[in-house]
């Protein structure tokens, strides 16, 4: 199928050039504008963070009767909508009932577990955050719309500054709370895709940054993904290596679709957008 694929020289945006077969349905799957996002990066013109579907992303979810879906992109036009397409051991997208599926990157349909997925943002690396997005739809005139809605929130660090005696790199921060929570499970509720978390604790996240002698840092931004009913009271940053410095925050409780950014004395909604 992917051979096929590569083949094709029909325009992107139209689905006879996605290589879907005339017998089935085309999915185009949407991000809505403001609330949700695929890959973060900071953009120090307009202040925004961006969001793009990207070749090889993957959408895992079942039907109404619980069968594992899995599809990958096909093709992306350039209005940011995607073309998916089947892998193969997939069950075929439903003429009829609703299709509930996730945005969870590494996750695979064998990930499915009794119509349950679980995902854990304990350990970000240093490339992009994680990302949980959810989508549910039916199929109109064998064409499944499916629009991605974000499920978490992010906090942004901006300029950390810890007091180090001399200029100190900092490899990698860790975010606590003394309710951080760190894994979600997501499942079907009647005609509903639930997401629910669990099994509080920290989360780290890799990077790398040089802190002067004098403890400022500059151009310096550190992201982690956060799920939204995280009621953060006692937050605090600290360093994973060198260990021993940390950074508190007032109490603050964390709502999907924002982003917060996290100072020396306060910590709120950030201004810009997220697109």
């Amino acid at each position: 199928m992917a051979g096929l694929c590569t083949s094709c020289e029909k325009e992107q945006n139209s689905p006879e050039g996605n290589c879907t077969p005339a017998n089935e349905v085309i999915v185009k799957a949407t991000i809505s504008d403001a609330d949700t996002k695929v890959s973060f990066t900071e953009d120090g013109t307009n202040n925004k963070l961006k969001t793009a579907w990207e070749d090889g992303d993957s959408i895992v979810g079942w039907d109404a009767a619980g069968n594992a879906i899995e599809l990958v992109i096909a093709s992306i036009d350039n209005n940011n909508t995607a073309i998916f397409k089947k892998v193969e051991g997939s069950a075929a997208i439903p003429t009829s009932g609703k299709v509930y599926m996730i945005y969870a990157p590494g996750k695979s349909k064998s990930n499915i577990s009794d119509r349950t997925l679980e995902y854990d943002l304990s350990t970000q690396g240093s490339g992009k955050l994680p990302v949980l997005m959810t989508a549910t739809g039916e199929v109109s005139d064998n064409v499944l719309s499916l629009t991605f809605a974000n499920q978490l929130a992010i906090v942004a660090v901006k300029n950390p500054s810890f007091p180090v005696s001399a200029a100190t790199t900092i490899n990698g921060l860790k975010l606590t709370g003394s309710n951080i929570q760190t894994k979600a499970t997501f499942s079907m509720e009647g005609e509903n895709l639930k997401m629910e978390s669990s099994e509080a604790g920290d989360i780290t996240r890799g990077c790398s940054f040089t802190t002067a002698a004098n403890g400022s840092t500059t151009n310096t931004m550190v992201y982690f993904a956060v799920l939204p009913n995280s009621t953060a009271a006692k937050v605090t940053v600290s360093t994973i290596d060198p260990e021993g410095y940390q950074i508190s925050f007032p109490d603050k409780s964390f709502e999907s679709g924002q982003c917060y950014m996290l100072n020396q004395k306060t910590i709120g909604k950030q201004t810009f957008a997220i697109t």
